[in-house]
């Protein structure tokens, strides 16, 4: 009631999924709309696929978020990574797409107009068989560099010469019999440069440590054995050190904690989760300490730390469907914690709004369709808030980007 009447506030739910044509109304309420005395029912209706007339098809949720699928397409090939950083230092976010099989296409540079457009930017990677890839300043010169990691060849090292074009560094780093499928970066060993944790699938995990000048080698310890699965880097006890986060396939995951110096330790702890799909470390209650959101392929478990100390308690998986293979934790909304978006095997990704103490509430249906291998986010148009990139399988529309209308 705004004006002494019974008012109506018509909200429509534009979600980019199949029509549901002969259902239920998705929401009801009841007032007297028409001041005779009587209760008049309001029926809204989800609008699911529906034209939009000014051409990106919105995608919205109950509540102030809402994206638009951008009508640009990243390349439409099988990209186990993607990678949103601002790679020529013109102060707006580039986007790196990895692909798995070259005789689709290569890997590319997106570079951004800083209005959310983007161009390739025609360099050629020659690696082939990537699972993954990541960016950071790895020879010190306050450039982001570019880490891949092949699934069929040894793993390569792309130097930035600054304005955002890349040459390789010359190093072939393990064998392509060891077939590596991740990367994480982190200063181990606190010398102010950036270290290597490599996983892979017929070897165990290893560490590479970094010369200062972006050249790596090899560290003769065993993390994991050849279950070793996937892993994350974070400070899990308060030390400031990152410590080792390992997924097993066969067996409970571990946490290796460092010493300072590079060195880990086995904790001791069986987290009770196998066969990771994905790990994503961050405070998710708010209470200071470094929580763990893990995807294994049945549903996304929840690990809290316990006061900072690097013990975790599994408070239990957040029952979402199953086949979930990829999750990425972010602030979607503002409001100072971090949100959830889980990727699923066949039906898009769905998001999942944090209460601020570690709970998460789905938020309508899954966006996007089919299989999505990876998820970045960043501020892409420049307005403020987080945007999304998928990274897909080849023959499913491609990879996209998802703009947050926040601001």
């Amino acid at each position: 009631d705004i004006n002494g009447n019974i008012d109506i506030l018509d909200i429509v739910y534009l979600i980019n999924f199949k029509y549901k044509g002969g259902d239920e109304p998705d929401y009801r309420v009841s007032a007297d709309v028409n001041s005779d005395g009587f209760i008049n029912i309001l029926d809204a209706v989800c609008l699911i696929n529906y034209k939009y007339k000014d051409g990106p098809i919105p995608v919205c949720f109950p509540g102030p978020i809402a994206f638009v699928r951008s009508e640009q397409i990243l390349s439409d090939t099988r990209s186990f990574s993607v990678v949103v950083v601002d790679v020529d230092l013109d102060d707006d976010e580039d986007i790196f797409v990895s692909s798995y099989t070259d005789y689709i296409g290569e890997c590319k540079l997106w570079l951004n107009d800083g209005n959310g457009l983007f161009m390739q930017s025609g360099q050629s990677f020659s690696a082939t068989g990537i699972h993954d890839a990541k960016m950071n300043d790895l020879n010190g010169d306050n450039y982001p560099d570019i880490f891949l990691v092949s699934h069929t060849s040894p793993c390569k090292v792309y130097f930035n010469n600054g304005s955002g074009y890349f040459t390789d560094s010359g190093q072939n780093i393990g064998s392509a019999s060891e077939s590596h499928s991740m990367v994480v970066l982190e200063d181990v060993d606190a010398d102010g440069d950036v270290d290597v944790f490599l996983s892979a699938i017929t070897s165990p995990n290893r560490l590479w440590i970094n010369d200062g000048n972006g050249f790596y080698t090899m560290t003769p310890t065993d993390y994991g054995g050849a279950d070793a699965n996937c892993m994350d880097l974070a400070d899990y006890n308060g030390d400031t050190y990152p410590d080792l986060y390992l997924s097993k396939r066969e067996i409970p995951d571990e946490i290796w904690f460092n010493d300072g110096s590079g060195n880990f330790v086995n904790s001791g702890q069986a987290l009770g989760i196998a066969m990771a799909s994905d790990i994503d470390s961050k405070d998710i209650d708010g209470d200071g300490d470094i929580d763990l959101v893990v995807s294994i392929f049945s549903d996304v478990q929840i690990l809290l730390n316990q006061n900072n100390t690097g013990t975790f308690i599994d408070i239990g998986p957040l029952s979402l469907e199953s086949q979930v293979i990829r999750s990425c934790l972010f602030d979607v909304d503002f409001d100072g914690d971090y949100d959830l978006i889980a990727s699923h095997f066949e039906n898009g990704a769905k998001l999942l709004l944090n209460d601020g103490f570690g709970s998460f509430t789905p938020q309508c249906e899954y966006i996007e369709e089919g299989m999505i291998l990876s998820i970045a986010y960043g501020d892409l148009d420049a307005d403020g808030d987080v945007d999304i990139v998928f990274g897909k399988t080849d023959g499913t529309g491609g990879n996209k980007i998802y703009f947050n209308q926040l601001f």
